[in-house]
Parts: C-alpha cells; structure tokens; sequence
C-alpha cells in the first residue's frame, strides 16, 4: 500500500540513477527525481535541491523518504560540503514525518576515501536527526539492486497498518553507525506527476 509522502530522489554528478525508482509509486504517493548533469559543479547541484527541497516542504507534502545517490566525485572537498548542505536542508523538511527515512546510497564503483567520508556523513546525520522519528542509513552497492531498498517499505503508521500485507525487499550490504536510532548498510524511467528534473 502506499504511505503518504514524498520521496525524493538526488543523483550527484557522474552518480547513476538506480533502476528501481521508476517501481517506487507503489510506496509513496509522489517521486521527485532531481539528476545532475556529468559536469555539474557539486556545491551549484546542492543549492539547486535545496531549493527543490523548499519548495517540497511549502506545498505542505512532507518528503517521507530522502535518497542521496552518492559517487566519488571529481572535487572530493566541494562534494562533502555539497552533500553537508543537501543533508542539513533536508532536516526540517523529513522531521515531521512518520518514521522517515535519509538514505545514502553507492553502487558498487564507490572508492574506499569516498566509502570513509560517507560513514563519517551518515554519523554526523544521524546525530543532527537524534529526537526525531527519521532514521540514517547507509548502503554501498544498493544503487546496483534490482529491488528498492528495504528502508524504503518501513511499517506505515497506525492507521495504514491493517492494510498494509507488502513484505520488505531483500537489499544489499548494510552498515550500522555508532549513533542510534539509524541502520546502516541508465536509462531513466517514468517517474511521478512532479516529472523528472533533470537540472544542470
């Protein structure tokens, strides 16, 4: 059954937009899909979500599900900056969800510097969501899956529960994070209403 809510999905530069995401209207109510160019610059890509993120959050539909697409990048220190702000933005936008969910995803090319700084980011963004209902994770790989990842069928809330009979997906590798309550771990398809943003 579908939970209400967004998922929002962001690719970095040179990052490859999972082939699941076009399967992901069955859970949510809407997707938004925002695709860098190859040769965006990552903190001008960043400033773009977070205006996307804004505009989300003004029409009243909380974003149920964050997934940032991550890849090393060309400019490591303009990356990890750019996704520190993709993060922070997305903090009042997923809190007053429902058990929300921020998840960071790589496939499988990530590099073992960029796997660091991503641990590093999914601590920091779990400590920066203590007290609220949103959860962090982290999967390496899990852009390659064929299933969406199973963060991404969490139990609905109270009122959906009866309903509700989907079973979670098996999904690749996942990591835990020493600050709790988080879990760790080419062709675009049709996507939402919203349509596919692919800006650059």
């Amino acid at each position: 059954m579908q939970s209400s809510g967004v998922l929002l999905v962001i690719v970095e530069p040179e990052a490859r937009l999972p082939a699941w995401v076009g399967r992901c209207q069955d859970i949510v109510s809407d997707v938004v899909v925002l695709v860098a160019a190859a040769a965006d610059d990552p903190l001008a890509f960043a400033e773009r979500v977070v205006q996307r993120v804004n505009v989300i959050a003004e029409s009243g539909e909380p974003i149920r599900f964050a997934v940032l697409v991550a890849t090393d990048g060309d400019e490591p220190e303009r990356t990890v900056s750019a996704r520190q702000r993709i993060c922070h933005a997305l903090k009042p936008a997923l809190s007053p969800a429902i058990e929300g969910q921020l998840l960071l995803l790589t496939d499988s090319r990530i590099g073992a510097g960029s796997r660091i700084e991503l641990l590093s980011l999914a601590g920091s963004m779990a400590e920066l969501f203590r007290g609220t209902q949103v959860a962090v994770s982290l999967r390496f790989g899990a852009a390659d899956e064929a299933d969406p990842p199973a963060e991404l069928f969490l139990a609905p809330p109270p009122s959906e529960k009866r309903r509700s009979r989907r079973p979670p997906p098996k999904s690749g590798q996942m990591i835990k994070a020493s600050v709790p309550p988080p879990s760790f771990a080419e062709e675009p398809l049709p996507l939402s209403r919203r349509g596919r943003d692919t800006t650059g």
